[in-house]
Parts: structure tokens; sequence; C-alpha cells
């Protein structure tokens, strides 16, 4: 479940975590997730499909916060985060 907030320790999202998500979905070729920039606050649309090499992740970063808990960055944001 997408958090806006919790800005406290995080990673990228293990790709376990990708698996359990397309395990779980209806459509197994692709989720995509609507949202807001942690960061900047702008909305942004992250695609996820899935490739021979594991996951192809378009239009910004999933960041893990906790168990199930995960937040969106925008590619900007991303490039530019210290703490990832």
């Amino acid at each position: 479940m997408p958090s806006e907030s919790d800005s406290s320790s995080s990673a990228l999202i293990d790709i376990e975590i990708l698996k359990q998500m397309f395990k779980n979905s209806d459509d197994k070729s692709r989720i995509t997730l609507n949202g807001k920039c942690r960061d900047c606050g702008n909305m942004l649309t992250i695609d996820i499909v899935p490739t021979s090499g594991g996951f192809g992740i378009l239009g910004g970063a999933l960041i893990e916060l906790k168990l199930d808990n995960y937040t969106l960055l925008c590619p900007v944001c991303h490039t530019n985060s210290t703490q990832i």
C-alpha cells in the first residue's frame, strides 16, 4: 500500500515484493500505480512490467519504507535523493 508521508529509512523495493504484487494482481502483464511523489508532491504514474531478467519499472521509483508499505518517487527526486 503506497504511503505519501513517511520519509524514515528507506530502500528501493525488493524484487520479492514485486513478485508478490504480481502474484496478487489480476493483470499479470502490468501493474500501474498512481500517486504523488514523496518528495516534491507531483502526481506520477509508475508502470511495472515483468521482463526476462526480473521487472521493469517505468516512470519513477518504488521505495520500501517497511514491510507492505512503500512510497513513490518521481525520476527527478529519485536521481537527487541522498537517502537511497
